[in-house]
């Protein structure tokens, strides 16, 4: 679940941009900074805040956004995969 703060922040994007489709990425790009991935959770809660369906943001996050979790500092990500080499 996205914080406040962020919900605050995706809602103002909307007033920024002439469409809420086009204020996804933006949006996308708040959530995973806070979460840093998108999970489906947090793309459904994205798609509510911009009125749009959680297809349409699939969709995007599909072509365009990192949706797996960034590697742990010590180089495995949460469920012990390794980078490439």
């Amino acid at each position: 679940m996205l914080s406040a703060q962020a919900r605050k922040k995706i809602e103002a994007l909307k007033s920024e941009y002439e469409t809420n489709l086009s204020a996804l990425i933006p949006a996308l790009h708040v959530a995973q900074g806070e979460q840093g991935w998108l999970s489906e959770e947090i793309q459904a809660e994205v798609a509510t805040l911009l009125e749009l369906t959680p297809q349409a943001v699939r969709e995007v996050v599909h072509a365009r956004i990192r949706r797996v979790p960034r590697l742990l500092r010590h180089g495995a990500g949460p469920h012990g995969e390794r980078p490439l080499p």
